[in-house]
Formats: structure tokens, C-alpha cells, sequence
């Protein structure tokens, strides 16, 4: 058996492979990291947009694409969400920040105090436990970037 530490757990594992009955106990602040072995890097203008359906959207079509499999993250959720003019998702609040980076068209963003337009190239930090919605409820689409922190949860507030 081969005990590994840094970056020895890949080499050493394609050299035991070679070996019949070798084993490699790779120690385990490794093992999260062994999920994704390297940088990633996707073009979101690649990614398909899938259509959403959910009770927490209203109004027109909602879409989704998926950045980066919740499998190759350890930490974080993280979606690209793109609402058709009219659409937004219902009141609801999540156990966890929420942080949305507006990249196409006009927007809002409301709480129960206040409501604010966002428009491409905007940055919203949503505090866990904050009752909010977001969307495009008016006459133009809008799309951001979700990031929230791998299991969290939603609760939905508005019916």
C-alpha cells in the first residue's frame, strides 16, 4: 500500500495501476480535492439553456444553465438564471448569502422594503434569511449569475 500526501496521489496512482494488488490510501484532506483535478473553464455562451419549471417562477419562460456540476464543486452552487421579459421567480428566502452578478438586460431586485433596478455589469449581495425576489417583470429580459453556497436551501414565501 502506498501512502500519499500532496501532489503524489496522481502520479502514484497511474504507477500503482501497473502494479497487480497495489492499492493507494490517498489521506483524507486529499479526497475532496481529488474531485476536480484542474482548472475549468466554460464559455456561457456555450452552455444549453434548459427550460425551468418550477413554482417558485411566474409569468413568461425561465432558463437555466448550469456552470459548473454541483459534483465538481465542493462549495457552491452556481447557475447562470435568464428570465424572458415578464418573468421573475416568488418571494422567497435562502439559509445561505445569495450573490447574483447581472449579465444581460434590465432587472429588478425587491425585498419587503424596497425594490431596485439592476442592469448588466450590477453585483447584488442578498443576505441569508432576507425575504427577496428577482427577475425581469417588465419589458426586457434579464440574465445573472447565481453563486450560493452548496446546501443551502430555499424557502419559498409567496404563493
Amino acid at each position: 500500500m502506498m501512502a500519499l500526501e500532496g501532489t503524489q496521489t496522481l502520479t502514484a496512482r497511474a504507477k500503482c495501476d501497473l502494479i497487480e494488488g497495489c492499492t493507494v490510501q490517498v489521506a483524507p484532506q486529499l479526497k475532496a480535492r481529488a474531485r476536480l483535478s484542474h482548472v475549468k473553464v466554460v464559455k456561457t455562451s456555450d452552455l444549453p439553456k434548459e427550460p425551468v419549471s418550477s413554482p417558485l417562477f411566474t409569468g413568461t419562460q425561465v432558463f437555466r444553465q448550469l456552470i459548473i456540476d454541483p459534483a465538481e464543486s465542493e462549495s457552491f452552487n452556481f447557475s447562470i438564471v435568464n428570465f424572458s421579459a415578464g418573468s421573475r421567480n416568488k418571494f422567497h428566502q435562502h439559509t445561505s448569502d445569495q450573490i447574483l452578478i447581472v449579465t444581460e438586460g434590465t432587472g429588478v431586485v425587491a425585498t419587503d422594503h424596497e425594490e431596485r433596478t439592476v442592469s448588466a455589469g450590477d453585483v447584488v449581495l442578498i443576505p441569508a434569511g432576507e425575504n427577496h425576489w428577482h427577475g425581469a417583470p417588465g419589458s426586457t429580459p434579464m440574465s445573472h449569475i447565481t453563486v450560493q453556497v452548496k446546501g443551502g436551501t430555499t424557502q419559498q414565501n409567496e404563493v
